[in-house]
Order: C-alpha cells, then sequence, then structure tokens
C-alpha cells in the first residue's frame, strides 16, 4: 500500500512588525504561534530568492520569531512584500 503524505500545516502568524533601520534598510519580525519546521523555513526562503523586493534580504530564526533583515526602506513596501510572502509559502508535505 503507498503510504500517504501529511501536509504540516503553515505556523499561524500572530503578528509582523516592520521596523527602519539606521542603514537606510528596514527589518520585519513575524511572530509565530509555534516554532517553524525546517521545510516550512526552506520554503520561505525559495519564495524569497523569487519575490521581487526581497531577493537580497536573509532570513534568520530564533524559536517562534522568523527576522527579514535587508528589506527596502519604504515600510509600506516592505510590509506588503511580508504579506505577500507569507501568502505563497504554502503547507509543506513531511
Amino acid at each position: 500500500m503507498a503510504q500517504k503524505s501529511r501536509i504540516a500545516p503553515a505556523p499561524k502568524v500572530r503578528r509582523v512588525e516592520v521596523m527602519p533601520l539606521d542603514e537606510g534598510e528596514a527589518v520585519a519580525v513575524i511572530e509565530l504561534e509555534s516554532a517553524p519546521p525546517a521545510h516550512w523555513l526552506e520554503a520561505l526562503q525559495r519564495e524569497m530568492r523569487f519575490t521581487e523586493g526581497l531577493e537580497s534580504s536573509a532570513a534568520k530564526v530564533d524559536g517562534c520569531h522568523v527576522y527579514l533583515l535587508g528589506l527596502e526602506p519604504g515600510l509600506g513596501r516592505a510590509t506588503r512584500h511580508v504579506g505577500r510572502l507569507l501568502a505563497t509559502v504554502p503547507a509543506v508535505a513531511r
């Protein structure tokens, strides 16, 4: 019998904050309900490489927080980019 793959739901987002940095860039802090699985992080980083405005950004994880570093300084634009990014990162198969 074929093994069925289970879908791990994407972690739920509690809040997103975008803040300017002194260097002329912005950082987004994404608070999740739980620590994200490794496959979700890989999908996030893959989507970042193909998302306009996020190609040169980096994602760092600390527990339930994901930090997107090196965003373009326009806060409204950065917030839209992050929202679209989170909407496109799918649930991943285990």
